[in-house]
């Protein structure tokens, strides 16, 4: 090979491995002589397609005259001269690239020789770079944090073979800002030249050696992150959160840094607060006069409690904190509490009512408000607890009362027309009758008739004696009269009273019998005789009416109570019986165990309710022992006395009515009511008495004086122009040796002393009873 063919080889081999792309080209018809790989390669086409073509020919597109213009710059000057331009090629892709070449002679041929370079990814990054260039300035100028760059003149070596110390006192006044956004001038208060004149000093300058720790610190690590507590150009403190980098130049030396800081002084103000606010609460938590607590929504275990918690339910803190709700719920209860725990809403409730049972296991009744709140990374609930135990008793009182009242009307309801019906019956009877007897009736009928009247009557007048017991005790206007009597004597003067009052009931079939004890004819008794008689009257009639067949039986026996003597009186019947649930009501008043309209018995209901208030009244209690169907027993207990041995006196049935006489004798009966007067007339007609009469107290006193024969005065003490009592005191003033009886239908507690103090030597009540009036009579005369 001569060394012009290898020279030539040569030169081939290098245009062909080149990185650039060349290419030969004709002047005067623009075809492809040669290319190179790169060529081939940068357009995509085998060389064997180009040789031969021009551009067009190709199928590539070149932009804005780019052909026709380098024809014009070879023309101009002879070569081109780094141009830029644009192609499309076969694929659609662009291309740009940077075109140089020449002009050369071959033969006498003008050819023009390219160099390209192929600049599309070179363009690419360049305008990558600008886009980030302009985002990062976007957001260095945007940011809400500031921005900066401490930068030095010289990088500065860092590592453990150089002066620390000596290099940190070089940075620290001479690196300098070189750059810095808008948010970090704001948060000093300072301009871009004031800041760029700014070295670490200026931002430690009152404590010079705890920044350079913190710098050496920096340099070290290669980063830092800080909370520092600056000051603003006017002087206001504020604080800095920031984080900071170190940048290295190629060779690894700091060449400056970068950081980025915030304005923390409203946070941390508001963690100031917040801590404060968080103090206080906590205060409030534990010092809250009410019980709180935090449990856990999802297990409903204590997360913690206050100290009034743990005083009022008894459990120490440890206990509450290994305990749930459930520990301080009854059983039944619990279900209940599930339920309402998983339909709380996610916000304040209102406050419920609940059961608590505390460690002592009493158990409260308490008003729950709870709030929704996130402790301990667990979804909790605060709850505040009020102890309304004294409030549930009140409401349950209240509503207690209120049945009550409701119950109080209804049963007065129905004693309003039970005494209806119980005071217009023997009305109707005692009217019915009278008017009756005017016709021309016989003998039989007008006793049959009379009969009906007088019962009729002894009824009226057991209600309206009832009613005014009753009113008596209510009013506290009961004044006893206690007097020791044998008891054997007031058990057999009862049974006088009962036999009649059986006879009367048509009640004859049935036994009466008392039962004195063996030892009983030694006791004595300090008692009022009229309400010891009334007590057990009630009971007796009480048996009789709800009896029909079988016995009534009365007595006593003894108790000790105490140390205390008492006589246990009872009364036994085989009647109906009473139910376990009406055992206590029957004592109240206007009750009775049947008080529907359609009852089978009578009455007012308020018989056993006097006896009780008496016997209490009288130091005792009283109670019934019943079953239904097989008869009642009724106790009461009265203190008791034994003194010396006392003879049984046999009983009769019913004892013979005397006859009276008194002939010879003159009555003064002064009484202003008509019917009245004639009914003692005819009550007395049989006695052979004289009779004289005053309508008021003026013709009492008048005829006191006028007839000297006068053995006796039956005084009325309501009369017109001059009273009872004031006519009383004048005759006995004049004549104290004249009895005087006097007569009221009052007959309330203290009646009886006012008689006597006015000068009365005793009293009768009306209605008078005939056998009583007698005995007075016989008496004073």
């Amino acid at each position: 090979m001569t060394e012009l063919h290898f020279s030539e080889k040569m030169l081939s081999e290098l245009i062909n491995y080149s990185p650039q792309c060349i290419s030969v080209t004709s002047i005067a018809e623009g075809r492809f002589i040669e290319v190179n790989a790169n060529f081939e390669k940068s357009i995509g086409i085998p060389r064997g397609e180009i040789i031969g073509k021009t551009p067009e020919g190709l199928g590539v597109l070149f932009y804005d005259s780019f052909i026709d213009n380098l024809k014009q710059e070879l023309i101009n000057s002879g070569k081109i001269d780094s141009r830029e331009g644009k192609m499309v090629l076969r694929d659609g892709s662009e291309v740009l690239f940077i075109v140089s070449g020449s002009i050369i002679d071959i033969n006498g041929e003008s050819f023009l020789i390219s160099f390209a370079d192929n600049i599309t990814e070179k363009r690419k990054a360049e305008e990558e770079h600008k886009e980030f260039q302009n985002y990062f300035n976007l957001f260095f100028n945007q940011a809400l944090e500031g921005i900066f760059f401490f930068m030095l003149d010289e990088p500065i070596e860092w590592n453990d073979s150089v002066d620390k110390d000596k290099i940190i006192d070089y940075v620290f006044s001479n690196q300098r800002i070189v750059r810095a956004n808008d948010a970090f001038l704001n948060q000093y208060g300072i301009t871009l030249s004031q800041a760029l004149t700014m070295t670490p000093a200026d931002f430690y300058s009152s404590d010079p050696e705890y920044g350079k720790r913190i710098w050496k610190e920096f340099f070290d690590k290669g980063r830092l992150h800080t909370e520092t507590s600056e000051t603003k150009a006017d002087g206001t403190q504020i604080f800095i959160e920031g984080d900071y980098i170190c940048l290295y130049d190629s060779k690894g030396k700091i060449s400056g840094n970068f950081g980025i800081q915030r304005d923390i002084t409203e946070k941390k103000r508001s963690e100031e607060l917040l801590i404060k606010s968080e103090e206080q609460y906590k205060y409030l938590f534990e010092n809250n006069p009410h019980p709180m607590w935090i449990y856990d929504v999802r297990t409903l275990s204590f997360l913690m409690v206050n100290n009034t918690a743990i005083n009022s339910y008894g459990y120490s803190g440890e206990e509450f904190l290994k305990m749930t709700l459930k520990d301080i719920r009854p059983s039944e209860d619990w279900a209940d509490l599930e339920q309402d725990v998983k339909n709380t809403p996610e916000i304040a409730g209102m406050p419920k009512r609940w059961r608590h049972i505390k460690k002592s296991g009493e158990l409260i009744y308490v008003e729950i408000s709870s709030f929704p709140i996130i402790f301990e990374n667990k979804k909790a609930r605060l709850v505040l607890s009020r102890d309304v135990t004294d409030r549930v008793k009140s409401e349950d009182a209240l509503i207690l009362a209120k049945n009550k009242a409701e119950e109080s009307d209804r049963i007065k309801s129905t004693f309003l027309a039970t005494m209806s019906h119980e005071l217009r019956t023997p009305l109707n009877a005692i009217i019915g009758f009278s008017d009756l007897m005017k016709d021309d009736i016989s003998k039989e009928e007008i006793d049959s008739f009379a009969m009906t009247i007088h019962k009729s009557g002894r009824h009226l007048l057991g209600l309206i004696e009832e009613i005014f017991d009753i009113s008596l005790i209510e009013a506290g206007e009961i004044k006893l009269q206690f007097e020791e009597f044998e008891v054997n004597d007031l058990l057999n003067e009862i049974f006088a009273v009962i036999s009649r009052e059986q006879i009367l009931l048509g009640k004859n079939s049935i036994k009466l019998r008392i039962n004195i004890p063996a030892n009983g004819d030694k006791v004595r008794i300090s008692i009022d005789q009229k309400r010891f008689k009334q007590i057990l009257v009630n009971l007796l009639k009480n048996a009789l009416k709800f009896t029909k067949e079988g016995y009534v039986e009365y007595g006593f026996t003894f108790e000790h109570i105490n140390e205390n003597g008492f006589l246990k009186f009872y009364v036994k019947d085989t009647g109906i019986g009473i139910a376990k649930d009406k055992q206590q009501l029957i004592f109240d008043q206007f009750r009775q165990a049947d008080d529907s309209l359609t009852r089978t018995y009578g009455g007012t209901g308020l018989g056993l309710s006097i006896s009780k208030k008496l016997v209490e009244i009288l130091g005792g209690e009283i109670w019934v022992e019943s079953e239904t169907g097989k008869g009642s027993t009724f106790f009461f207990t009265l203190p008791s006395a034994k003194l010396t041995s006392v003879p049984v006196n046999p009983v009769s049935a019913i004892s013979d009515i005397p006859e009276y006489d008194f002939s010879g004798k003159k009555l003064l009966l002064a009484e202003d009511d008509d019917p009245s007067f004639l009914l003692l007339k005819a009550m007395l007609r049989k006695t052979g008495i004289e009779i004289i009469r005053a309508k008021n107290g003026i013709e009492a006193v008048s005829l006191s004086r006028s007839e000297s024969d006068i053995s006796m005065i039956l005084m009325d003490i309501n009369m017109p122009e001059m009273n009872g009592y004031e006519a009383t005191k004048i005759i006995k003033a004049e004549k104290p040796s004249i009895p005087v009886i006097a007569q009221t239908a009052y007959s309330i507690s203290g009646d009886k002393e006012r008689t006597i103090e006015s000068g009365c030597d005793d009293y009768i009540s009306k209605p008078i009873k005939k056998q009583e009036l007698f005995r007075l009579i016989q008496k004073y005369i």
